[in-house]
């Protein structure tokens, strides 16, 4: 049995707990007229959204996975969400639907990027390099070889930000300014506020089934699995590439430079109030992280594990973090208990191990079966083999899981702003908090901050990287 099956045992009881207590007092609710036709304009804005930002996304992720470093990208995708909507806004776009398309590309662009990056480490470069040498153009050798190895990637990343932005309640909200009210709006009004138990059971239920429909769609190729090295001078970037990876780092960046004109030097209450929040939100990002790239190691298993597995495994990262959120609230009240760090870990946890599994599964082509089955066939154990061979060529998936998992929970507020205790939550719940309160200035100086750290860790990663390689 795949070790890939136990984690989605565990993560298939997690999603069925949090569907029955969200459904449970829904499933006898009645559903009004105007509550249906609601949901139905919700799934529209909300599909118009998610196909404006993804399709986008997934184009220009290739060229900006050839042409940037990792590091960087990582580095991008770490930006708060709402600090993007932030600089949005800052620039003078009108809140709607634009504004919300260019703070959420700003996000899904690097994202994106980062997983076909995971999967062009495992190209095959020996049959690049042939056909290269065979006077093949740059488009013949992409559309012809490079493409059957890197479409996995691309499936994957257009699936997760696709939904992630059906589900968005951070990008709507500010940068959309109440004209764009999509499923997750929707929903986290229908159970934190307008008390409509059939409206979220409906809700929850559209939700799962399209998040499994594109879960098994994105999981379904293999993909090709080949040894790695480094390329050639010949299989180099084009002029094309550069322009196209040009507009995604413009795309990427334009909502963190709106957040420059407005920042107004100073320090207030509110900052303070902020700075007490990092220990808890480092803490909470570190575990995320940890379990992260235990997933990640999991799946660096050469054997594919089976395809219900792998789409039980990405499920949650299709589910709004308003509905995780709230759902674990509800399940755990349900059983007497309120919201703590310790529940806030449980409610993280499936989705750090959806994306740990997911980075780990789209980079296993660094960990050959052969060389594990050549070195049990000279008396090498379980524990040798994962320790002299799985291990080390499985560290930069488990790195990468670390580091996007660290990144989204330094972003959320939608899961920990209702798990974690008042006044104990992480600094982007506190962030949203300040906003509505009116204090702009502070907002923008912690957008700022919460977009800059992330960018100056990505540098320094590129330069000790060019240090230490010989």
């Amino acid at each position: 049995m795949h070790p890939a099956t136990w984690l989605a045992a565990a993560v298939t009881l997690w999603l069925v707990a949090l569907a029955l207590e969200l459904t449970r007092a829904g499933l006898g609710a009645s559903l009004a007229e105007h509550e249906g036709r609601a949901i139905v304009q919700a799934f529209v804005v909300g599909s118009t959204l998610a196909l404006a930002i993804a399709l986008p996304s997934a184009v220009l992720a290739y060229p900006l996975a050839r042409v940037v470093p990792v590091p960087w990208l990582v580095g991008l995708a770490l930006v708060s969400p709402l600090a993007r909507a932030h600089g949005v806004l800052a620039l003078g776009t009108s809140p709607g639907l634009g504004a919300s398309v260019l703070a959420g590309m700003g996000e899904a662009v690097p994202i994106a990027a980062a997983f076909v990056a995971l999967v062009l480490r495992t190209r095959p470069l020996a049959w690049l390099e042939a056909a290269a040498d065979l006077g093949a153009s740059p488009w013949a050798r992409f559309r012809q070889v490079e493409w059957p190895s890197v479409r996995i990637g691309v499936g994957v990343a257009a699936a997760w930000v696709g939904l992630r932005s059906l589900g968005d309640v951070v990008g709507p909200e500010v940068a959309g300014g109440g004209k764009v009210y999509g499923p997750g709006l929707l929903l986290r009004d229908a159970i934190g506020f307008d008390g409509a138990p059939g409206r979220a059971a409906v809700l929850v239920l559209v939700q799962l089934a399209v998040g499994l429909l594109l879960a098994w769609w994105a999981t379904g190729r293999e993909g090709v699995v080949v040894s790695v090295r480094r390329e050639r001078g010949h299989l180099g970037v084009g002029r094309g590439l550069l322009v196209a990876a040009l507009a995604g780092v413009l795309l990427s960046a334009v909502s963190i430079g709106g957040l420059l004109p407005a920042l107004e030097p100073g320090w207030g209450r509110a900052d303070g109030l902020l700075l007490e929040r990092l220990p808890t939100t480092f803490g909470l990002a570190a575990i995320t992280a940890g379990l992260a790239a235990v997933a990640a190691l999991v799946a660096a298993d050469p054997r594919a594990p089976s395809r219900a597995t792998r789409a039980l495994l990405f499920l949650p990262l299709a589910l709004p973090p308003s509905v995780i959120g709230l759902g674990t609230l509800a399940v755990a009240a349900n059983h007497g208990l309120g919201p703590s760090h310790a529940l806030t870990v449980i409610a993280l946890a499936p989705w750090s191990i959806a994306l740990g599994f997911t980075t780990g599964w789209l980079m296993r082509g660094r960990v050959p079966a052969r060389l594990l089955e050549a070195a049990a066939d000279l008396g090498a154990g379980r524990r040798q083999r994962f320790a002299r061979i799985r291990l080390p060529l499985a560290q930069p998936a488990a790195v990468a899981a670390a580091a996007l998992a660290f990144a989204w929970v330094l972003a959320d507020r939608a899961i920990t702003g209702f798990t974690t205790p008042p006044g104990g939550g992480t600094v982007a719940s506190g962030l949203a908090a300040i906003v509505h309160a009116g204090e702009w200035a502070t907002a923008v100086r912690w957008s700022l901050l919460l977009a800059l750290v992330p960018l100056g860790l990505a540098a320094s990663a590129v330069v000790l990287g060019r240090r230490s390689t010989p």
